[in-house]
């Protein structure tokens, strides 16, 4: 599933994975959120609903670009440095198409963002 994400203004088009965790948050799109910044490796926010997660495999080891869902504080994570989160687990939702590392690094302690699912 194809999104875009404006990030401070800035599109960005993610392609997500075809799973039901992805199908529940792009029947909350289109949205507006603040994301905040958490150990110099992501920005984040708290989905006011969460995603069902059950039977997905959570991982560790997340990658730049990377999109990923936390169950337990129900948040949706950009991530711009790959790193081990042990003895976290997310669940991995997709990828960003082109690089954002580079907006999201630059960015203060929060960013704007805009996701709709893309046609």
């Amino acid at each position: 599933m194809n999104f875009k994400i404006t990030i401070n203004k800035k599109d960005f088009s993610a392609k997500l994975a075809d799973s039901e965790p992805v199908r529940q948050l792009a029947e909350q799109l289109p949205a507006e959120r603040d994301f905040k910044r958490s150990g110099n490796h992501e920005f984040f926010c708290r989905l006011g609903t969460g995603l069902d997660v059950s039977g997905q495999t959570g991982t560790s080891d997340i990658h730049k670009n990377g999109i990923y869902f936390f169950d337990g504080w129900k948040a949706l994570s950009f991530v711009y440095k790959d790193m081990n989160i042990s003895p976290y687990k997310v669940v991995w939702l997709g990828d960003f198409s082109e690089d954002v590392c580079r907006t999201l690094e630059e960015s203060d302690g929060r960013i704007s963002v805009r996701m709709e699912a893309a046609r």
